[in-house]
C-alpha cells in the first residue's frame, strides 16, 4: 500500500502542474458497490495512455 500510496501522490502532483483535475481509484474494497464512472460519467485512463469505461476492464 505504501507503494501505490507514493505513485498516487506523484500523480496528484504532475495532474496539478498540467492543470488536470484527476480523481484516482480506491485502494480498498467499499461496502457499497456502484459504478461510479457510470453514475458520473468518468472514464479511466491506464498507463500506457488508452482510455477504458472502467479501470476493471
Amino acid at each position: 500500500m505504501e507503494k501505490v500510496e507514493r505513485v498516487f501522490e506523484r500523480a496528484r502532483v504532475a495532474a496539478d502542474e498540467a492543470g488536470i483535475e484527476l480523481r484516482l481509484s480506491g485502494t480498498l474494497p467499499r461496502t457499497e458497490r456502484n459504478c461510479d464512472f457510470i453514475v458520473e460519467g468518468n472514464a479511466h485512463v491506464s498507463r500506457d495512455g488508452e482510455a477504458h469505461p472502467c479501470y476493471f476492464l
